[in-house]
């Protein structure tokens, strides 16, 4: 835990507040998240990322992102790594974010080996650099839009195919 010093505020870099846990914030936020190393290794999850996936931290700290959540095996057109790997990989070479958009993406349900769920995402990923410039982290944000893809296909293909990530 330590001072936070912003480059937004006007002027040089000055303290907004004597500490802020990062860790609790980071806990707490109620958008899903994990971080990566440069090697796309699990380093942290937050709460709101381990119930979106019913997984625990334990279950996927340590893991490569591709192994932890791998396509469905039963589903031959699933492209969520493929699509996944694309995006990390153009984080890692431009250090900007990207976002991959409304992504298909089916889980594997926690204490059920070989079994998946269908689950649709809007996931970005995000680079944190360091004082050097160096890429340090990429954060994984992701929403889960299930219920709305679900309720959307329901509605008819024309009210489908409007909807899509950031069109609400």
């Amino acid at each position: 835990m330590g001072r936070f010093t912003s480059p937004h505020r006007t002027g040089t870099r000055q303290s907004i507040s004597p500490w802020i846990d990062y860790a609790a914030l980071f806990s707490a936020t109620p958008s899903p998240c994990l971080v990566l190393d440069p090697d796309l290794v699990i380093v942290d999850v937050n709460q709101a990322y381990l119930r979106a996936t019913g997984r625990t931290a334990e279950d996927l700290i340590g893991q490569h992102i591709l192994a932890a959540f791998p396509d469905n095996p039963g589903d031959p057109n699933a492209d969520g790594v493929q699509n996944l790997r694309a995006s990390l990989h153009r984080v890692l070479a431009s250090q900007k974010p990207d976002s991959m958009g409304l992504q298909k993406y089916d889980i594997p349900l926690a204490g059920s080996p070989g079994t998946f769920e269908e689950r649709w995402w809007c996931p970005i990923n995000t680079p944190v650099l360091a004082p050097d410039g160096r890429l340090s982290w990429i954060i994984h944000r992701v929403e889960d839009v299930t219920e709305l893809v679900r309720s959307a296909v329901r509605s008819g293909p024309q009210t489908a195919a409007g909807r899509g990530c950031g069109r609400r």
